[in-house]
């Protein structure tokens, strides 16, 4: 059996639904080679007419990472960075970014079980909503939507330590000390 593009195979079945595994004697190198089944009599045993049917399941996936919580009147732009990990990817992970409230879809992930973690350091204004765990794992299956949402909420209203907001006083003393000298 060749399996297309996305898919891997998984064995050989005597029913259609491939709850049924056939003889694993008969399969080398996942060919099938169907050994005697009928029972001919005095002992003999010959072949019979069969059906068998090759499994298949799907062998990569996409992965959707959304983002919620972003105050988009003030922060429309902010980054927030996610890292996975598992699977077949690299021991350090794959870095994604999403902007605002949006998403962004990681595709063709081998299928099985991720690790998805929200740098908090980097949007530090921002905190995971309370309840809702981080980092998370995800089973990342095929044939379906795998999706994975965060919710943040501001926790920082100001940039910096806010001394951003500070009213300049500078001009109004030195305009005192320049009429002091007139």
């Amino acid at each position: 059996p060749t399996a297309t593009a996305g898919f891997k195979f998984v064995g050989w079945y005597t029913d259609k639904d491939c709850t049924q595994s056939v003889d694993a004697n008969w399969v080398k190198d996942s060919k099938l080679t169907p050994g005697k089944t009928k029972d001919l009599g005095n002992g003999i045993t010959g072949y019979e007419a069969a059906t068998y049917y090759a499994k298949f399941e799907y062998d990569v996936a996409n992965l959707t990472i959304s983002k919620q919580g972003c105050d988009e009147d003030i922060d429309e732009n902010q980054s927030f960075i996610f890292t996975v990990t598992g699977g077949d990817l690299p021991a350090a992970g794959l870095k994604v970014v999403v902007q605002g409230n949006g998403s962004v879809t990681i595709k063709g992930l081998k299928v099985g079980t991720y690790t998805v973690t929200e740098e908090s350091g980097w949007s530090w204004r921002y905190e995971v909503k309370s309840g809702e765990a981080n980092p998370r794992n995800v089973e990342v299956k095929g044939g379906v939507s795998n999706t994975v949402t965060f919710t943040n909420t501001r926790e920082m209203d100001k940039w910096l330590n806010g001394c951003s907001i500070e009213v300049n006083n500078w001009k109004k003393k030195a305009d005192e000390e320049s009429s002091k000298t007139n």
